[in-house]
């Protein structure tokens, strides 16, 4: 049984919110309000990012060869979570920084650090796709001891589909939510 989407918790886009191991832990299974991407998959953006880091697969420079081998014109993968974040400014006041849920849940600590990243794709990325994603808390560890401080490790999954609902990929994150020791930066 699906439960329902529940709001992402009060914060800044740029703060941790503390709170308890239990409020943190309050959050497994409960998938968040969908976000919808403003932009669609497109070209632009696309060859943007293939040219900052020189990928030259054909399959994203020849639409004709995309074409043949996937029925349309296909994005790299690496512009997935490009696709959902929200502009930083709209003429309308909507746009602006949001928090990912990573962000967003209240636990002890005051730093974060990415540990791992994961994602699974189902189909490629196609050209006019408009995306959403919907986060939800996998788990939330107990206190570890970590060489930077005392932690929880928090993995959240992220699945990402297409308007018509059809699930395209699924990333985990898991990061470490830690207090610093003191005089350390």
């Amino acid at each position: 049984m699906t439960q329902a989407a529940e709001p992402l918790p009060e914060s800044g886009a740029y703060t941790l919110p503390v709170g308890t191991l239990e409020d943190a832990r309050g959050y497994i299974g409960r998938p968040v309000e969908v976000r919808f991407g403003a932009v669609a998959v497109n070209e632009a953006m696309s060859k943007q990012l293939l040219a900052a880091v020189h990928d030259d697969n054909p399959l994203y420079w020849d639409a004709r060869l995309a074409e043949s081998l996937h029925g349309s014109v296909v994005a790299p993968p690496a512009t997935l979570v490009s696709w959902v974040t929200p502009l930083n400014w709209t003429p309308d006041g909507s746009g602006g920084p949001s928090a990912a849920l990573l962000a967003a849940v209240p636990l002890p600590g005051d730093s974060m650090i990415n540990i791992v990243s994961e994602m699974e794709f189902f189909d490629h990325l196609r050209m006019g796709d408009r995306l959403n994603v919907v986060e939800e808390v996998e788990s939330v560890s107990d206190e570890k001891e970590t060489k930077v401080g005392p932690g929880h490790f928090l993995t959240v999954k992220a699945t990402f589909r297409r308007a018509t609902g059809e699930i395209v990929a699924l990333q985990r994150n898991t990061i470490l939510r830690f207090s610093r020791r003191e005089g350390e930066d």
